[in-house]
Order: structure tokens, then C-alpha cells, then sequence
């Protein structure tokens, strides 16, 4: 899976200071933990508005940073546990990804 697009994150990363850094950077691991967490259960739900739109806010967060992974385990189907499970390793993997750039989480 591809994680980031590291040249990016990096672009994006090395403009800020210390402190917009490590904000945006918590606000990236809460947002796709939020969103996929929202996913997962509206599929749960078999909530297709809710899927569209938790689909939609991480396909614009993930492409922020390049994280076409996240993005094509959330286009997927989420009907399993399993698949839930492994879109969120996905995203704890993706944040690991980015707080190697970033600096670790606060």
C-alpha cells in the first residue's frame, strides 16, 4: 500500500513552524481516525449517505498527502470486519508515515 507521497508532505510540512506543525499534523491523525471510524460504522449501519460522505472527506484528506492507500481501502467495500480492520491499520499506518516527516505526535 502506498502510504504518503512523501515529496509532499514534505512541501507541505517544511513551510510551517514548530507549532503549525505539530497542529496540523494532530489534526491529520484525528481527522482520518474520525472519518474512517465514521466510515466503518456507517457501513456497519449499511448507512449509504453516511458512506458517501465519510468517503468524501477521507478522499480529500488523503489527498492532501498523497495517501492513496487509505483512499482505495475506503473506495472498497467495508462489508466485513476484516475490512474495517485493515482500513484502520491502514490509517494508523499512514499517520506513522507522516509523524516520520512531521516529528511524533504531541
Amino acid at each position: 500500500m502506498d502510504l504518503i507521497d512523501e515529496a509532499l508532505v514534505r512541501e507541505q510540512f517544511d513551510a510551517l513552524d514548530p507549532a503549525t506543525t505539530a497542529e496540523l499534523r494532530d489534526a491529520i491523525a484525528a481527522d482520518l481516525r474520525l472519518w474512517a471510524g465514521r466510515l466503518c460504522a456507517a457501513w456497519a449501519a449499511a448507512d449509504a449517505e453516511g458512506i458517501s460522505r465519510a468517503r468524501h472527506a477521507l478522499k480529500g484528506l488523503c489527498g492532501n498527502f498523497g495517501a492513496t492507500g487509505i483512499d482505495a481501502l475506503a473506495a472498497g467495500t467495508l462489508e466485513t470486519e476484516p475490512e474495517r480492520v485493515r482500513l484502520g491499520q491502514g490509517v494508523e499506518e499512514t499517520i506513522a508515515a507522516i509523524e516520520r516527516i512531521a516529528g511524533p505526535a504531541r
